[in-house]
């Protein structure tokens, strides 16, 4: 299977799945991390979410999340890990919406460290994405889902 077109999980492994995890922000980062986590699929299903209700249909075409999520409460209400892959500016709201429908032992974690000062702005060209690290990071979160996947600690 390759990082393009993960294989899509039956409807009854969704139901089964073990652990959710939730990606809120379906933009070029969003749809990177989608498709390392499918591709390395355990037990876990991974839902979607974005303000743009386009980018949640389009994440699932592209194979990058299992389902979209309409609503910020209904998309973190189950997920034991949360991704914030949204513009920085809309990190402290995001995190007042969600806050209340967490699960206490959630993780939510904010890939804007992983950003850069360009990082939607005029000037956010791909000629200027440091295609490298942003490769480094899919790749070690890949790996620690992996690892939680096994049961590895």
């Amino acid at each position: 299977m390759t990082m393009d077109q993960p294989k899509p999980a039956p409807p009854d492994a969704l139901q089964d799945a073990a652990h959710t995890i939730t990606v809120i922000g379906l933009g070029d980062l969003g749809l990177a991390l989608g498709r390392a986590l499918r591709a390395l699929r355990t037990s876990y299903r991974v839902l979607g979410h974005d303000r743009e209700p386009e980018r949640g249909r389009a994440a699932m075409a592209a194979g990058a999340i299992d389902r979209a999520v309409w609503t910020l409460p209904a998309a973190v209400e189950e997920a034991d890990l949360v991704f914030l892959c949204e513009p920085v500016d809309q990190t402290l709201e995001t995190l007042t919406w969600i806050a209340p429908h967490l699960k206490p032992e959630a993780m939510v974690t904010d890939t804007a460290p992983f950003r850069y000062p360009h990082y939607h702005r005029p000037t956010d060209t791909p000629d200027r994405i440091d295609y490298v690290r942003l490769a480094r990071v899919v790749e070690g979160v890949r790996e620690v889902v992996r690892d939680l996947g096994s049961g590895a600690r």
